[in-house]
């Protein structure tokens, strides 16, 4: 169990104080400890060369938070006092806990600045209503945090910060939004944003806005597979700084494989129609868009976790048969060929046929001068008027 060292007592700006004995913690309750804290703590305590074992007694105690440690005291002395009352050290008296004391004064010190700053990019971010900016502290905070416990990660599989960013503010709004996949960037696709400006009413000023990036969807199974890895791990980044949200709680890696599994599976991707052809691509994707939105609308409104959520929306019957089953019979008729990879134009346009385009396949048959009127129809759908209405009538009569 947790060992106390007897330190005595010991005195703080002439005052004596009775000190606590100094919390040891063997391996596993140190781990422990070190798990409960926020990750941009963590670093800040690090970059100011806190050593493990003082981060794991001011975890322990109730200090794992950047907020709750930095009310340990209004002051420098307040925080010193605290720290001989509730960690049992003293400064006083031993050189070590003398340098313990003066580099948790300085992280208290950064710690100030950083949530400062923090407020006051929520703030801009509420007030001018721009995506969030993930700061270079909160990133390299995070992905330290998620290495430590999931191990390393590449560039590819290291969510952007703009896109941090902008889930970030699902957090803090305490309601996860479905975002499209072409949405989801890696640190190696690079940090660009889109900018635009504005003139403030009030005061004139013209204030430049940075906007969300735009990709492009994923084009074959390996791609959709990577597109929701780095979401996962998105959310896992999240989850190391806000370390008290309900609904990230037990959130692993391996929920994200899983649901990744059921899509590229027998019951979605590679589900067989009448003549052996899977479904269409664009309507797959379609389908993980609405089944991933279903499970975010359930954290909200049912109070699930976002593990149960994903679970129980992979499980339920009428998402399934709304957004894939239904669609997926309507589309039947057209099977005339193995699914093909859609380029990123013909999923801008909503093209949603895994063979090709309908239009071509209308041309071909008038061509041919067979159909009559159904070539007449076709043809008055997409142009109307002009030359295409003489066409049409000339079919009809040579097609009746």
């Amino acid at each position: 169990g947790v060992l106390y060292v007897a330190r005595g007592s010991s005195k703080a700006r002439g005052h004596p104080v009775s000190a606590m004995p100094m919390i040891l913690f063997n391996p596993v309750e140190k781990a422990a400890a070190l798990g409960k804290a926020q990750s941009d703590l963590q670093w800040v305590l690090s970059d100011n060369e806190v050593d493990e074992d003082m981060q794991a007694v001011l975890f322990h105690i109730g200090f794992a938070k950047m907020r709750t440690f930095l009310g340990v005291g209004e002051t420098r002395t307040e925080v010193k006092g605290a720290l001989v009352s509730f960690a049992g050290l003293e400064p006083d008296t031993t050189l070590q806990d003398r340098q313990r004391v003066s580099t948790i004064l300085a992280a208290w010190e950064q710690a100030k600045v950083f949530v400062s700053k923090e407020n006051e990019a929520k703030m801009e971010t509420k007030l001018d209503g721009t995506p969030r900016r993930m700061s270079v502290v909160e990133h390299v905070a995070m992905r330290k945090a998620f290495e430590t416990e999931h191990g390393a990660l590449a560039s590819a599989e290291v969510p952007a910060k703009s896109y941090l960013g902008t889930k970030s503010e699902d957090i803090d709004d305490d309601e996860p939004k479905a975002e499209r996949l072409s949405e989801v960037h890696s640190k190696e696709d690079g940090e660009e944003s889109l900018l635009s400006t504005e003139i403030d009413k009030a005061s004139g000023a013209i204030k430049i806005k940075k906007g969300i990036k735009d990709g492009r969807m994923p084009m074959n199974s390996e791609e959709l597979r990577a597109k929701i890895k780095l979401m996962g791990n998105c959310w896992l980044f999240l989850k190391t700084k806000h370390t008290t949200r309900r609904w990230l709680k037990d959130l692993k890696p391996d929920h994200w494989v899983k649901y990744t599994e059921y899509l590229l599976g027998k019951k979605v991707a590679l589900l067989k129609g009448r003549t052996g052809a899977p479904p269409p691509w664009e309507l797959v994707l379609e389908y993980e868009f609405e089944l991933r939105k279903k499970a975010y609308e359930w954290v909200v409104s049912e109070g699930f976790t976002l593990k149960d959520a994903l679970q129980t929306a992979m499980n339920d019957v009428e998402v399934k048969n709304v957004h894939f089953i239904t669609p997926l019979a309507l589309y039947g008729s057209g099977w005339k060929a193995p699914m093909r990879t859609p380029s990123p134009k013909r999923h801008v346009e909503g093209r949603d046929e895994g063979g090709g385009s309908s239009r071509k396949k209308h041309k071909r048959k008038g061509s041919q001068g067979g159909g009559g009127g159904d070539r007449g129809r076709n043809k008055e759908q997409r142009g109307g008027g002009g030359k295409g209405d003489g066409k049409n009538r000339g079919g009809s009569r040579g097609g009746g």
